[in-house]
């Protein structure tokens, strides 16, 4: 029965089914309930959505109608990831609907994304959006992110990772791909919740490979290479973790450490068990610390045999240097390895153990050894390839002072080890009496030349050929620079016409070829071109066409094919003019023996290769031989002259004859000597008494020819020694025609130095002023010196009295700007590069006119300062005439600069006793100014100690003395000649017990150049806590007297010599440092072989001397090599004397050579890591991330320092923001002004040469190095 019903139901349900599938019953469904179906009622599907009334009595039902729509199904769920320009196309499935009209889409953000009608999505701009799909009443939401390609590329590596059960190698890579893929995200894209969220799941999935890692590592009880890998590679990726994953794990980590423990237990028992001299205990070593040194510190405590680790090591050292030969191999490819091995393991020792390697000056003695002596080597082999003492000549006197330049290059200890020094002492001195006379000569007409002729003008040419062929060594590159000037001025002030003939323009061409200039572009104009005209050139004869051919083959110009002077016209030209006695003569029948010469020496660059010219000049050199008076000389127009022997000497030379050596010539030069005047000039005959202008520059340029024959240099004439080396090395460099000078103040009157004798008046003693003259850190010709100022002096008149008083040279001009500084102490303007010359300053402004013009005041300081790149390097650069810093205007005068003036004395109280305990008074700026005396700000402490002492004492009640008063600097300043400067900020962060006190001293050690800061707690057993300072520095000052420009201060650390922060200046040493210290005073001079023509050569040399910074190899630097992100920051921690303190934030940094430094500048606040928990540190630093870093130095060191204005460079846009008022700042402090061309190149890597201008840069404007 109940089977019936069953069945009666079933029936029925069927029917009720099938009715509602008919027309009718779907039409009906279509309306709301209650309303009846009416035949002219609109289908839905005519229905105009866009009528909100109309629409809203619409509900569609699904496709069978059976019900309403309760939600959208997609072709996607989302969210989409789109980079911009990309789209993605949307659907609403066929079940909800096949009905287009009915779905609607809309976007939250147009601006970010669109969506069409069809469900088409666009991507805009970067941003996070949602698209709307809605079908009647029901909508759903798609997340849409619109993204870089960088981030697509990582979230799409991180969504492709599989789910992590066992570490094989594949995941692995996948893991570290996308890692990778993050670092190199910026900071900005980072931040976002997206990004952040999926770097969080890639953490996820790196802790789970780490733990499936660490799960995987076998059980062992012997030592298995095997299992020791896996266990560093275990720590590392434990160590790379984002912090809450090893929250997460912190059981396996446990696992890990049981595990490192164990095999560092079974590597300790091992290694104490081996022999010295086993060959397996270096490997064993090294693995020991790997996984030693990743065990948590607390946990390390656990290594029970660790001691036994520590005193093999040190025995292993000691007998590494014991077994090393005794004599050094050089070149050795064993010894090499044996020493680096020896320093390799020394260096992975710790302090402590360091100590005790009691032969440790033997490893650094025989690696001193190794590295110096291929030098050594080089230079014995030098010395001894050269001829014998008695087989010497003046030919060999280049080889002979290559050896010696070599030699000199050695160091003091080095040269004692060259053993064969006394031949190249003794060729030294023989070849001082082999000098040939014609040396002498040359060297006294250069002489003459400079002194007669001091402004080379136009027609000056023949002098600037003798100087410049001859390499004149008394001579500033300023001399050519005055020449070529007024070579340009003439020439366009002649609209590019020299002169009628075409001698002139020969002549100019040779002058200028000799100093390296180029002819054809002087002023614009092309003066070789002149020379094209056939007619032109050949118009004045044969001496025309001669000098024709000679200033076309000086640097081998090219004529056009349109010229109709040729070379083998002129040859011609000159070959139809042999005369039948097979001389050459200006006019007349008979031979000349100056326009003979002259002849050959435009035909020898032809001599061998045309047989016609060959026998035209074998004709012309016989007939000079017969023309020869008895005594070697030449009559030209019936008169012995100079000239005519001197061109004979000169034609001789041209062909590589050496006139002495050759019988038929070897009286002239001796007859030419004759004609020498006292003066240091040449006589035209004998029977004048003085020198002759055109005599002594012909015979000066013989002169110089024939020391060319005699050094195998190219010919006088022949110019390609200076077209190959037209890049800046030749006589003429200059600096494109700007001479540096600056215009007058409008408002001064007259450009004449107030007194021009350089003597005081006779106006009244006003006062003091300090004056200093420094080349370089190195070269500093007057030191900063008092010096009495009278009512009126300029900083010219303190500058000649000065020079004059203390013995250094000074040369100047007067122009029509005012008085020009040329020269001072032998270096002149341009001697050092196109934009070296002299700058002065007063109280730290450049003024901008001239010295002449500066009226000083008492208390002015004044420096003259070299500068090799117009300014920038001493802080002085200007631009668009503006003064640097400013108008050194009265009111600007800084007086008070770390010294006591008149204006600014500070007051002391003497303390009585062996220990300085005693209460202090407050310095004022304003002395006598009682009403302000309490309220001064930042005011300064001061005690003196007497002679015996060099001990001051700060006790409790001291420290709260000064914090109440707001002291901000605690000064000791002893008799003994030191001060120790203390910041008191420092005070508060130290609480002494009742029975302690903190001592700050200075021992100082005479006989061996060392000094010790003590400054920590000292407790009543005598010990000393030392104390150290975390931002500030203590600051100590010395005296020292009779320094070299090389002295340098290290810090002694056990047996290392480490970089401290210190400045050299005016007789004192100022030292920085953070804690006490052992600090040696001593001279250290570091230079590459790869840095000699470096613009910021001095700023590499400084750091290196200091250990700052190190080359790639003992003799090289690599300048242009890209500078890592974590070798920047070692350089930066070191010059600062950095140390860190705390945990070090960075995994990718953990266990590396530079952890700490790294760390270190973290905790000064100067870096602040790619993200905060990476560093990036083998990535090259960029040129904006470096502004950032010298920023935050000066930022750290308190540098009062601000910006000037915003930065010009052409690629500004492509600075990013964060960077942006960083290099404004460095660039308004000639820190980092960007490249030649306009641009910064934000982005481009920093080169180590741009470090170490940079950074030495910052530290010298933060007054700390």
């Amino acid at each position: 029965m109940d089977n019936f019903k069953k069945q009666i139901h079933l029936v029925i349900i069927f029917i009720l089914i099938f009715s509602l599938l008919s027309p009718a019953a779907t039409g009906k469904a279509q309306h709301l309930e209650g309303e009846t179906y009416e035949q002219n009622t609109p289908d839905i599907n005519n229905t105009e959505l866009d009528n909100p009334n109309e629409q809203s009595t619409i509900t569609p039902l699904l496709e069978n109608g059976l019900d309403t729509i309760s939600d959208i199904q997609l072709n996607t769920t989302g969210p989409l990831f789109l980079t911009i320009g990309a789209t993605s196309q949307l659907a609403v499935a066929s079940s909800t609907t096949e009905d287009s009209t009915l779905v609607e889409w809309s976007s939250s953000a147009p601006t970010i994304t669109t969506v069409d009608n069809q469900g088409l999505v666009t991507a805009i701009s970067i941003g996070d959006a949602q698209i709307n799909v809605k079908v009647g009443e029901v909508s759903k939401i798609i997340d849409v992110y619109v993204i870089t390609p960088e981030e697509q590329n990582f979230i799409n590596l991180v969504n492709n990772l599989p789910e992590i059960i066992v570490a094989d190698e594949v995941t692995d890579i996948q893991l570290t791909a996308a890692r990778k893929t993050y670092s190199a995200l910026t900071l900005d894209q980072k931040k976002k919740a997206l990004i952040s969220n999926y770097n969080r799941k890639l953490g996820e999935k790196e802790g789970q490979l780490v733990e499936a890692f660490i799960n995987s590592i076998s059980s062992f009880d012997t030592l298995d290479e095997t299992i020791a890998q896996q266990l560093i590679n275990a720590r590392t990726k434990w160590n790379a973790l984002l912090l809450n994953e090893k929250k997460k794990l912190v059981q396996i980590e446990a696992t890990l450490i049981e595990k490192e423990l164990k095999y560092v237990g079974l590597l300790i028992s091992t290694i104490s068990t081996l022999e010295i001299s086993n060959e397996e205990l270096g490997t064993l070593f090294k693995t020991t610390r790997k996984i030693y040194k990743g065990i948590p510190a607390q946990q390390k405590l656990n290594v029970t045999n660790y001691q036994y680790l520590v005193d093999k090591e040190i025995e292993y050292v000691i007998y590494l240097i014991d077994s090393l030969p005794e004599t050094i191999q050089i070149a050795d490819e064993v010894t090499k390895k044996q020493l680096e091995e020896a320093r390799t393991t020394y260096n992975a020792l710790d302090k402590n153990q360091k100590t005790k390697i009691n032969n440790y000056q033997e490893l650094v003695d025989k690696e001193n050894t190794f590295t110096t002596a291929p030098r050594i080597q080089d230079v014995i082999f030098k010395i001894n390839v050269l001829p014998p003492i008695d087989s010497v000549t003046w030919a060999d006197h280049l080889k002979v002072s290559e050896a010696q330049q070599a030699y000199d290059n050695l160091s003091a200890q080095e040269k004692q080890s060259v053993s064969n020094y006394d031949k190249l002492d003794a060729l030294q001195k023989r070849l001082v009496e082999l000098k040939p006379t014609t040396i002498k000569a040359y060297n006294s007409v250069g002489q003459y030349l400079v002194s007669t002729s001091p402004q080379p003008l136009y027609q000056s040419e023949w002098t600037i050929l003798t100087l410049a062929r001859g390499g004149y060594v008394d001579l500033s590159n300023g001399y050519y620079r005055k020449y070529y000037k007024n070579i340009e001025s003439h020439v366009k002030s002649n609209s590019g016409v020299l002169a009628s003939q075409a001698t002139d323009y020969s002549r100019v061409i040779i002058a200028l070829t000799a100093i390296g200039k180029d002819p054809t572009n002087v002023a614009g104009y092309n003066l070789v071109e002149k020379l094209t005209d056939f007619n032109f050139v050949t118009r004045q004869g044969i001496n025309s066409a001669v000098f024709t051919l000679i200033a076309l083959d000086t640097w081998d110009f090219e004529l056009p094919k349109t010229a109709t002077t040729t070379r083998e016209k002129l040859i011609k030209y000159i070959l139809q003019r042999q005369l039948n006695d097979g001389g050459f003569a200006y006019s007349g029948t008979e031979a000349d023996p100056d326009i003979t010469a002259m002849v050959i020496q435009s035909l020898a660059p032809y001599y061998q290769s045309n047989a016609e010219v060959k026998t035209a000049v074998n004709r012309a050199i016989d007939t000079l031989a017969a023309i020869q008076l008895p005594n070697g000389g030449y009559k030209s127009d019936n008169f012995e002259n100079a000239e005519s022997a001197a061109q004979v000497v000169t034609a001789l030379a041209s062909l590589g004859i050496n006139a002495n050596n050759d019988n038929r010539f070897n009286k002239v030069i001796s007859n030419i000597m004759t004609y020498s005047s006292e003066d240091g000039g040449f006589k035209h005959v004998l029977s004048e008494n003085k020198a002759n202008g055109m005599a002594t520059v012909q015979v000066g340029y013989t002169l110089a020819a024939y020391n060319r024959l005699l050094n195998n240099q190219t010919a006088l004439y022949d110019m390609s020694d200076t077209k190959s080396d037209n890049t800046g090395n030749n006589p003429g460099d200059i600096d494109n025609g700007s001479d540096g000078q600056e215009p007058s103040n409008p408002e001064d009157k007259g450009n004449q130095p107030s007194n021009p004798d350089g003597q005081p008046s006779d106006n009244e003693e006003i006062g003091y002023t300090t004056f200093s003259i420094r080349i370089s850190s190195s070269e500093v010709p007057l030191k900063s010196t008092s010096t009495k100022l009278f009512a009126g002096e300029t900083a010219f008149d303190v500058l000649k009295r000065v020079t004059s008083e203390n013995g250094v040279a000074l040369s100047y001009r007067q122009t029509e700007y005012g008085t020009y500084i040329d020269g001072i102490a032998g270096v002149y303007e341009f001697d050092r590069g196109p934009l070296s010359g002299w700058m002065y300053r007063v109280n730290g402004q450049y003024p901008s006119y001239s010295a002449a013009l500066y009226t000083l005041s008492p208390g002015d300081s004044v420096e003259w300062l070299y500068t090799t790149d117009l300014g920038k390097d001493v802080g002085g650069y200007v631009e668009d005439g503006s003064e640097k810093s400013g108008t050194p205007a009265e009111e600007n005068k800084e007086k008070c600069k770390d010294k006591n003036t008149e204006n600014c004395k500070e007051t002391e109280k003497n303390c009585t006793g062996v220990e300085a305990q005693c209460t202090e008074e407050m310095n004022k700026e304003n002395k006598g100014k009682e009403e302000n005396k309490g309220n001064v700000d930042n005011p300064v402490a001061e005690i003196t100690i007497e002679d015996r002492s060099n001990k001051a004492i700060i006790t409790s009640k001291h420290i709260q003395e000064y914090l109440e008063k707001n002291v901000q600097k605690f000064v000791i300043q002893s008799k003994n000649n030191f001060k120790i400067e203390i910041p008191t900020s420092i005070f508060t962060r130290i609480k002494l017990a009742e029975s302690e006190q903190i001592i700050a001293s200075v021992t100082q050690e005479t006989k061996n150049k060392q000094f010790t800061v003590n400054f920590g707690i000292e407790t009543t057993n005598g010990k000393t806590k030392s104390i150290t300072i975390d931002k500030e520095y203590l600051k100590v000052t010395l005296l020292a007297n009779d320094l070299k420009p090389n002295t340098v201060v290290l810090q002694l650390d056990g047996s290392e010599y480490k970089p401290v922060p210190h400045r050299i200046v005016n007789g004192e040493i100022v030292l920085f440092t953070k804690t006490s210290g052992t600090f040696v005073v001593t001279e250290n001079t570091v230079t590459f072989n790869d840095i000699a023509h470096l613009a910021n050569k001095e700023e590499i040399e400084f750091l290196a001397s200091r250990l700052v910074i190190k080359g790639t190899t003992p003799e090289t630097f690599e300048p242009y090599k890209p500078i890592t992100r974590a070798q920047f920051s070692v350089l930066i921690s070191r010059a600062l004397g950095l140390q860190a303190k705390g945990e070090n934030p960075f995994n990718d940094t953990e266990g590396k050579w530079y952890a700490t430094d790294i760390q270190a500048l973290f905790e000064a606040g100067i870096t602040k890591g790619t993200t905060s928990s990476t560093f990036n540190p083998e990535a090259p630093i960029t040129r904006q991330q470096a502004a950032a870093f010298m920023a935050r130095i000066l930022e750290y060191l308190n540098a009062d320092v601000k910006a000037t204005g915003q930065v010009n460079f052409t690629d500004a846009s492509n600075i990013s923001a964060e960077y942006l008022p960083y290099i404004e700042l460095l660039n308004s402090l000639d820190i980092m002004t960007g490249k030649p061309n306009g641009s910064f190149d934000p982005r481009a890597s920093l080169t180590r040469g741009q470090t170490a201008k940079i950074l030495k840069r910052t530290l010298n404007i933060a007054g700390i190095m």
